[in-house]
């Protein structure tokens, strides 16, 4: 047995969603996400190798089987250097902003092996403010962190630029997260007055 999360019907009320039942969940952007409801809308998790039998007809994804994350996590976060010319608040008060350029948001995901692959072209300027989720706990007045869910980059990206208007002044960085299938990556951007 395998078994996929979210749910989607499929087009024609076959067992399987896609065109023609190929299995094939496409159509799905993660470019909104700034609610835990829309990412788990393509969350994708996948589990396959469970097994019953007539006299065993429990399936448990368990162990081996259990179910695992398919999409790729990147967590930016972003700390004010008040040792440096920032007053603490500036960094997150609601205006400063951040941007990320070079992601794919299109992309595929296949029920029948637990495949995502990402698709079509990459965004500029993918604003984090306005759609990714925000995700401090409580009052950080030093801080902003922002979570994306995103389909494996799996094309040859050099790398991701960053960029953050604070008080201001915009500022550029780049990192070169891999967003691999299955994988969580944190990035920790500490804003001076002098650059990111």
């Amino acid at each position: 047995f395998a078994a996929y999360g979210p749910y989607q019907s499929s087009n024609d009320a076959a067992p399987l969603p896609g065109s023609h039942s190929d299995g094939l969940i496409s159509g799905i952007s993660t470019s909104n996400q700034s609610t835990r409801v829309a990412q788990k809308a393509f969350d994708f998790i996948y589990a396959s190798g469970a097994t019953a039998t007539n006299s065993s007809y429990k399936v448990q994804f368990q162990g081996d089987y259990a179910f695992s994350h398919k999409m790729s996590r990147l967590i930016i976060q972003f700390v004010a250097a008040t040792d440096a010319g920032f007053d603490a608040t500036e960094v997150s008060n609601s205006g400063s902003t951040y941007a990320v350029s070079g992601l794919y948001h299109a992309g595929t995901f296949n029920v029948i092996d637990g495949t995502a692959v990402s698709t079509g072209t990459t965004t500029s300027n993918w604003s984090l403010n306005d759609n990714s989720l925000r995700t401090e706990t409580g009052t950080s007045a030093t801080t902003a962190t922002f979570t994306s869910i995103l389909y494996p980059q799996n094309h040859s990206v050099s790398g991701l630029t960053v960029t953050a208007t604070i008080a201001g002044q915009t500022y550029q960085a780049t990192i070169k997260p891999n967003l691999e299938s299955g994988k969580s990556y944190t990035y920790t951007i500490t804003a001076k007055k002098q650059g990111l």
